[in-house]
Parts: C-alpha cells; sequence; structure tokens
C-alpha cells in the first residue's frame, strides 16, 4: 500500500483506514455468504467465506462458515482440508489450539455418515423480465 516516510500521524490514519475498509470488507463478504447459503446455492456461498478466509485467515467463524458450506455443497474432505490449514495457521501465528467449535465440527463430520447430494434450488430471477415488443420502426 501507499506510505510516506516521516509521517507517524499520517500512517497512523492510513493505518485505521485500512483496517476499517477490512472490517466492513469482511461484514459484507460474510452477508453475501449468508444470503448465498439462505437460497441453497452452497457453491456460491463456499466462494464467499474462503475470500473471507484469504481476508481474515485466523478467523474462527470464517474458517467454520467455509467448511460448513463446503459440507454443503457435498465437499466434506474440502471442509477437513480446511480444518487442517485453519489449524496449522492458527497454531503457527498464535500459538495456540483451534476453536473448539472447529474440533466439534470436525468430530460430527467425521462420526455422520456423507448425505446425499441435494440438487440446487433453481435460481429465481431478481426482477420482471419483459419481452422486447413491438420495438420496431
Amino acid at each position: 500500500g501507499f506510505h510516506l516516510g516521516g509521517a507517524p500521524e499520517f500512517e497512523r490514519l492510513v493505518d485505521g483506514e485500512r483496517a476499517d475498509l477490512a472490517k466492513r470488507m469482511g461484514e459484507a463478504l460474510k452477508a453475501l455468504a449468508e444470503v448465498a447459503s439462505g437460497r441453497g446455492d452452497h457453491v456460491a456461498a463456499v466462494g464467499w467465506w474462503r475470500r473471507l478466509t484469504v481476508l481474515d485467515p485466523l478467523s474462527s467463524r470464517a474458517a467454520l462458515g467455509l467448511m460448513r458450506a463446503l459440507e454443503a455443497a457435498g465437499d466434506r474432505g474440502g471442509a477437513l482440508q480446511h480444518a487442517r490449514e485453519h489449524g496449522r495457521i492458527v497454531r503457527q501465528e498464535l500459538d495456540a489450539a483451534p476453536d473448539a467449535l472447529i474440533t466439534a465440527f470436525v468430530a460430527e463430520l467425521r462420526r455422520t455418515p456423507m448425505p446425499p447430494p441435494r440438487p440446487p434450488k433453481p435460481a429465481v430471477a431478481s426482477i420482471a423480465v419483459l419481452p422486447f415488443v413491438n420495438l420496431g420502426p
């Protein structure tokens, strides 16, 4: 990013703005993921959660959201792989164990059989689509 040497006040202002923008982006990504999940579009939800985990790789909330979306999309292996990756990052960066909710979800995934695949909900147009009639000269 942009830096201006010898101007600590400016650097603090820029750092604060960056943090605020990152927080707002995280909230938007979470909202988009939840909307996609709510309408049964688990593939889209995976994409939004994945973007959030890139933005904040230490977030247990984002990791768990991605894992749940992967499971809902039929990718249990991907959910377990992300749990391993998240755990590695948390141990490396924070010298801590992963959140108990993640550990519990991993245990649940390992103990329950795979559900049958669910077909995605049909897409619904968000606006009315009108035919082009009598548009000639």
